[in-house]
């Protein structure tokens, strides 16, 4: 990308007008994540996590798994946290959610991270059965070999298959109509309540009550 064209999506970028995770071709923040799968770009305002891309960086912190605190919550003196980590669980007096070897904010994040990232030798295992591999590319499910698939990961399990599917429209939501309050979006990523505005969310929507 010429110097020129960069300087203009990037002045475009901090004007207010978002861009698209690839748009900015040969900013390394943006490459990054392409590789990756998921990040954000402060630079360009832009990011992606579990396959959605996303305009708000609130909204990517409260998705973002961090495995530093999940070694903590290993040899954590809180047995709710300790028990989190042993069992993919839930601590719910620190209010924090864990899966996958790292440790989360929100629980529809969590419903993701469950599943197990499905790799290029798994695909290459999963070709003889064309219903996985035709599921995998629309997160679907195999009634054949019981397994699902959401945003690239595989559920062993129905149940978390089902939660997982209903976490990713969730964070599709949201990713698309991002509240400004961080208490609300993360209500809204774990259906729980805004003490600051006084609401609750269910499913990412505002219920009465």
């Amino acid at each position: 990308m010429s110097g020129k064209l960069l300087t203009l999506c990037c002045t475009l970028a901090f004007a207010g007008f978002v861009l698209p995770v690839d748009t900015l071709a040969g900013c390394k923040g943006c490459d990054q994540i392409k590789a990756s799968g998921e990040g954000f770009c402060d630079h360009c305002n832009a990011g992606s996590i579990f396959g959605v891309k996303l305009k708000n960086r609130a909204v990517y912190d409260l998705l973002a798994g961090d495995s530093a605190k999940f070694e903590k919550a290993q040899h954590s003196k809180c047995a709710g946290c300790a028990s989190a980590a042993k069992n993919n669980g839930q601590c719910r007096h620190c209010n924090v959610f864990v899966a996958d070897g790292k440790v989360f904010k929100t629980a529809a994040a969590q419903a993701i991270a469950k599943g197990t990232p499905v790799t290029a030798e798994m695909k290459t295992r999963m070709a003889s059965c064309k219903s996985c591999t035709s599921q995998l590319a629309h997160d679907g499910y195999c009634t054949g070999c019981s397994v699902g698939f959401v945003a690239n990961r595989m559920f062993k399990n129905k149940t978390d298959y089902d939660a997982a599917q209903k976490a990713h429209a969730l964070v599709a939501h949201v990713a698309k109509d991002a509240s400004p309050c961080k208490g609300c979006l993360k209500a809204q990523l774990s259906n729980s309540s805004c003490a600051h505005c006084n609401v609750s969310f269910i499913d990412g929507k505002p219920v009465k009550g």
